[in-house]
């Protein structure tokens, strides 16, 4: 599945997505867990009792076992999405979603009890995570056939040609595997999980891509990134992205109304920096933030977040939230208002719909707002721009062997009305695409500050297992061959907002409040008065 998300994306990417777990339990997998780190380890020829000869499969003979299996250790990783993973699409995430990273990713602790490994499946346990690692391995290297995806999906149909590792390079790595197996299951000084630690090692690889768009996603996180995408998820409902500031965490960049954090009072620009026991930190992924914030419909979580230096905690409760993206009204002047929160699968129609109604009510002109929108799904996006643009080519996208896919639109309708297009710095990824896409159409005006800057999307496979792995895997561009990564769309008209306003509160019911909204003003005057 592609996307433009989110993440920034609780959201994905979209993207944006856009867009994993926790990796702390396993980062120290491979050192040595030693009292004295110089003295070498145990071997055969050193058994723990006269009586027993030393079986690296077997547990360790101690004097007074401890059962350590009332402990718990969260399991798995990450979400996507845009660059906001809305968890996003993943959010994502992520969009998501997104991020987040794309509908507001909501996350969710995958928390595991830590038990001791059975010697009955030990190694078909072992030999099943490794060659589904050495599957990545080779992914990672780049060996993939090529495609041609649809307008929903950017997807390689399986993997051809031989691996990029040799014979002798497949024994080396599974060896080396089954060495450090046997050293954690012989002396550290806990009982693992053999899952856990495969798990663990999954999420290594893509994390070694040091694309923050990337992750691998263990059966439970799939799926929930699956349900991220379509707009209906569990969750606080918020979109959000990873902080680049002094602060490290989750920066709030879209705030759901029906959700529990908009009753909390919780805005845009707000930093979470914890969820219940656990603080985040700047060596975290964007979805495996997310998991610690996401939890099953009716749980409680605490949420910890700082705003203008001060640090709140609240506690919310975690809802099954349907995703509202469109919101609209006609304004005076007959000028229709359609704001759009995110690209998740239910958008098209929703818009669709209130397109629909704007033009039965005999509207003239029209604000599109994508402030604060933070991407989502490359199908929905084209299938917006087809109302918009009649036929012709919506985007391209170009793969590291130069390979281009267009997307085209396909109506036979034209919308030729005056049209404005509301951005903001939080307007990525998709929001980007569609944006860029109508001015190189000499659709719209183009009014606010500038955009986020995503011109990058991100695709998922799924594996054989329910797991799925994403990463970057190219560059969009508009029409006209423009891309946007890392500079943004600057606004044909740029005006800021107050600094004592924030764009978040000031709507209702997803309508901001035309009195303090010089960027909807602005809109409004270019519609009624001319530019």
């Amino acid at each position: 599945m592609s996307e433009f998300n989110q993440q920034p994306g609780m959201g994905p990417e979209v993207s944006e997505e856009t867009q994993a777990a926790p990796q702390a339990p396993y980062q120290q997998m491979g050192e040595q867990a030693f009292a004295n780190p110089g003295q070498q380890p145990y071997t055969p020829q050193q058994p723990y009792t006269q009586q027993q000869p030393f079986n690296p499969y077997q547990q360790p003979y101690t004097q007074q076992p401890t059962d350590f299996s009332s402990q718990q250790q969260p399991y798995g990783q990450q979400q996507t999405g845009s660059p906001y993973q809305q968890q996003p699409y993943g959010q994502g995430g992520y969009y998501a979603p997104y991020a987040g990273g794309a509908p507001a990713v909501n996350t969710e602790t995958n928390e595991k009890q830590i038990r001791g490994m059975r010697r009955t499946s030990f190694w078909s346990g072992i030999l099943t995570g490794v060659m589904v690692m050495l599957a990545i391995v080779s992914l990672y290297f780049g060996v993939r056939s090529l495609f041609r995806p649809n307008s929903a999906n950017i997807r390689y149909d399986e993997l051809t040609g031989e691996s990029v590792l040799s014979s002798d390079e497949q024994q080396q790595v599974l060896g080396k595997i089954d060495k450090l197996i046997r050293y954690i299951n012989a002396y550290y000084v806990e009982d693992v999980d053999l899952d856990v630690l495969l798990d663990g090692a999954y999420h290594g690889i893509v994390d070694a891509l040091e694309d923050k768009y990337a992750g691998y996603m263990n059966e439970a996180e799939y799926a929930d990134y699956n349900m991220d995408s379509t707009g209906d998820y569990v969750g606080i409902g918020v979109t959000v992205s990873v902080s680049e500031g002094d602060v490290k965490g989750l920066e709030v960049i879209n705030v759901s109304q029906e959700g529990a954090a908009y009753e909390a009072g919780i805005e845009v620009g707000d930093i979470i920096i914890g969820a219940d026991d656990m603080t985040f930190n700047g060596d975290m992924l964007l979805t495996e933030m997310v998991n610690y914030v996401r939890g099953e419909e009716g749980t409680l979580v605490d949420i910890t977040y700082v705003r203008d230096g001060q640090t709140y905690t609240v506690t919310m409760e975690r809802r099954k939230l349907h995703e509202t993206n469109v919101y609209y009204t006609v304004m005076e002047g007959n000028v229709g208002y359609l704001a759009l929160t995110g690209f998740t699968a239910n958008a098209q129609g929703q818009f669709d719909e209130a397109l629909a109604d704007l033009q039965s009510q005999g509207i003239t002109s029209l604000i599109i707002d994508l402030r604060d929108n933070g991407g989502g799904l490359v199908s929905v996006c084209v299938d917006i721009a087809d109302h918009i643009i009649g036929k012709g080519v919506v985007t391209y996208l170009e793969m590291k062997d130069g390979y281009q896919e267009k997307y085209y639109a396909t109506s036979d309708d034209e919308l030729n009305i005056p049209i404005v297009v509301l951005v903001n710095g939080n307007s990525a990824s998709a929001s980007e695409l569609l944006t860029l896409c109508l001015m190189d159409y000499g659709k719209v005006t183009v009014v606010g500050t500038q955009s986020y800057g995503k011109g990058i999307a991100q695709s998922i496979y799924p594996l054989n297992d329910g797991t799925a792995i994403k990463f970057t895997v190219a560059k969009y561009y508009s029409p006209n061959g423009t891309n946007i990564h890392g500079t943004g769309i600057t606004p044909d008209v740029i005006v800021e907002l107050p600094e004592d306003v924030k764009f978040s509160a000031i709507k209702t019911n997803g309508i901001p409040d035309v009195t303090k909204d010089t960027q909807l003003q602005e809109a409004l005057r270019i519609l009624t008065e001319g530019k």
